[in-house]
């Protein structure tokens, strides 16, 4: 576990601005899967207040980078961590769900089987999309890591290829109900002319 200096600075995000003045992340987030939870931490002030130890309930997370099973920064929350990944933490304050997986979940993923799920997980890699981001570093870390990283990169592009076709079929889809309700309202108005032009005889 990385000491609690190294941890504040790992759980800090890089951020840069784009045109519109909006802060966004920067790649720091890749392969990274955030463990939010609590923990009695002792209040000093109530403490001494009191004359006896006082403890509160403090936000943690603790971060996992996609094959470093040893790399875990961990950090209280504060409104930068809830601003890095706004998403998983939500998720853990109305459901109180430590492990928010963003992506397609390994085991949702006919790609493995349980126990390549099971290692892929002691390793902390909880998604595909993980998977398919796991450092050059790490990949010597498992047996068959380098092929399984290939594996899900590949998968993500087929997906994204895929789901290109599908908006593509959508479209199309779309585009030949328009033009069928533009061919029936020519029809309708067609036979309202024809009716206009009957009655003038």
């Amino acid at each position: 576990m990385l000491d609690p200096e190294m941890a504040a600075a790992y759980a800090a995000a890089t951020v840069t601005i784009d045109e519109n003045g909006h802060e966004r992340l920067a790649e720091m987030n890749k392969g990274v899967t955030p463990l939010f939870f609590s923990r009695p931490a002792k209040n000093d002030r109530k403490s001494a207040e009191a004359g006896r130890p006082i403890y509160d309930s403090q936000e943690f997370v603790r971060l996992f980078v996609a094959g470093d099973p040893y790399n875990q920064g961990e950090a209280p929350v504060d409104d930068r961590i809830k601003e890095r990944f706004p998403d998983q933490y939500d998720a853990w304050v109305k459901k109180k769900q430590g492990l928010t997986i963003s992506g397609t979940p390994l085991r949702q993923w006919p790609g493995l089987d349980t126990v390549q799920v099971a290692e892929l997980e002691a390793l902390k890699i909880f998604s595909v999309e993980a998977l398919a981001q796991v450092a050059e570093t790490s990949v010597q870390k498992a047996q068959g890591l380098r092929e399984l990283r290939a594996r899900a990169q590949a998968y993500l592009e087929q997906a994204k290829d895929g789901s290109t076709v599908l908006r593509l079929a959508e479209e199309n889809q779309g585009l030949k109900a328009d033009l069928a309700a533009a061919r029936q309202q020519l029809d309708e108005l067609a036979a309202q002319v024809r009716d206009l032009a009957g009655k003038r005889k």
